[in-house]
C-alpha cells in the first residue's frame, strides 16, 4: 500500500507539470510572499514492525524568496506536528514484556497508560501509540509553473529539519511535494522521509528506534 501511494505521488508529480500549457516567464510574480499553512497528516516509523500511520494536524507559517528573474521560490517557514507514530499489535513477540512488566509497575495496567517523559500511550485490545510533538522547519525549492495569470502549478523538493519534544531527538530529512495557486489559494500534498534514527526508547518503554515518514494534503493562504 505504501510503495503503491509513493508511486502514484510521484506519478503527479512528473505528469501534472506536463500536461498544462505554462508561461513559466511572469513578469509580476512576486518577490516575496508569506503564507499561512494548515494541514492534515499521517505520520509514522517506517522501517519498524507492524507501522500504523498517526493522524496528526500540521499547521504553521511559510515564507518564500524568489531567485533571479524565474519564478524560482526558496521556502521556508515553521510548522507543529505531531511525528509520532502507532503500532498494530502491539503485544506481539517483539516486544520486550520485562520492560511491559516495569512500565506497569509505574504507571499500572489499565487502559490508555500513558508514560510522562516519552508521551508513550497503549490500548491493550487495539495499538499502540507513540507522540513526538515537533516544530517542523522546511527547505525547499520551488518553481511556479503558470497556466495564466491567476493559477500556477508548483513542484517543489528539498529538506526539512525537526525537533520533537516527546522523544527530545532532532530529525533531518527529505521533503517533496507538489502544490497549486489559485489566486491567493494555496493547496498542497507531499512526503516528508526522516534519514535520522529516532532513539525513542528509555527505561520505561519498548519502543524499537525508527525513521520517520510522513504524508500531509494542505491547503493556505499567500500574502
Amino acid at each position: 500500500m505504501k510503495k503503491q501511494f509513493f508511486i502514484i505521488l510521484a506519478a503527479l508529480l512528473t505528469v501534472v507539470p506536463a500536461s498544462a500549457r505554462f508561461d513559466v516567464c511572469k513578469k509580476d510574480a512576486p518577490r516575496v510572499y508569506i503564507g499561512l499553512r494548515a494541514a492534515a497528516g499521517a505520520s509514522m516509523c517506517y522501517n519498524i514492525d507492524d507501522p500504523s500511520p498517526l493522524f496528526t494536524p500540521v499547521g504553521g507559517l511559510a515564507v518564500g524568496f524568489k531567485v533571479g528573474k524565474i519564478p524560482l521560490y526558496i521556502e521556508t517557514g515553521a510548522y507543529y506536528m505531531n511525528m509520532g507514530t502507532q503500532f498494530e499489535d502491539w503485544d506481539s513477540e517483539h516486544y520486550y514484556w520485562n520492560r511491559y512488566d516495569r512500565y506497569k509497575e509505574r504507571h499500572g495496567d489499565g487502559k490508555n497508560g500513558r508514560n510522562y517523559r516519552t508521551g508513550y500511550n497503549y490500548d491493550e485490545d487495539d495499538y499502540f501509540k507513540v507522540d513526538n510533538h515537533s516544530v517542523f522547519v522546511p527547505l525547499v525549492a520551488t518553481y511556479r509553473f503558470y497556466v495564466n495569470n491567476h493559477i500556477s502549478i508548483e513542484p517543489f523538493t528539498g529538506f526539512y529539519g525537526s525537533y520533537g519534544f516527546d522523544s527530545e531527538n532532532a530529525d533531518f530529512g527529505l521533503r517533496d511535494g507538489l502544490g497549486l495557486n489559485i489566486g491567493h489559494l494555496h493547496l498542497n500534498m507531499g512526503l516528508n522521509l526522516g534519514l535520522v534514527e529516532q532513539d525513542m526508547d528509555d527505561d520505561d518503554a519498548w519502543v524499537k528506534d525508527g525513521l520517520h515518514a510522513s504524508l500531509f494534503l494542505g491547503i493556505g493562504l499567500n500574502f
